[in-house]
């Protein structure tokens, strides 16, 4: 049975919120900001020898979500990261994004269940 649209949205803006202060402090524009060797530092992780230095995730939620905004819509990833990457109201991201105000939060709410839908799936095919 699915889920009720507020509680959805409740579950996704703080998985949200996360991913953006995770994004925020690790990543600008997909790329990480500072070298390898400041993140460790900073963020915590551990070096596997092997064939290169690797950095355990940090914040396995955050990551999985980022994963999810790379497959996102860009329609709808627009307007998850002017909400949580630029934290502009609701009424200014319609504005920046040329919507009105009732499509732009149509669009968020499509957002979370499309970033609902592809944790799950994201779950199961790890499990299976």
């Amino acid at each position: 049975m699915p889920r009720e649209r507020s509680a959805l949205v409740v579950e996704m803006d703080g998985l949200l919120h996360e991913w953006a202060e995770w994004t925020r402090t690790s990543l600008i524009a997909g790329y990480p900001r500072a070298t390898l060797e400041q993140r460790l530092r900073d963020e915590g992780g551990v070096l596997i020898a092997g064939t290169g230095a690797k950095v355990e995730p940090t914040n396995d939620r955050a990551e999985r979500t980022e994963r999810a905004m790379l497959h996102m819509p860009k329609e709808l990833r627009d307007v998850v990261e002017a909400k949580y990457l630029y934290g502009f109201t609701d009424t200014d991201g319609a504005r920046a994004l040329h919507l009105g105000y009732t499509a732009y939060r149509e669009r968020f709410q499509r957002a979370c269940t499309w970033l609902d839908g592809f944790l799950r799936a994201d779950r199961q095919r790890s499990v299976a």
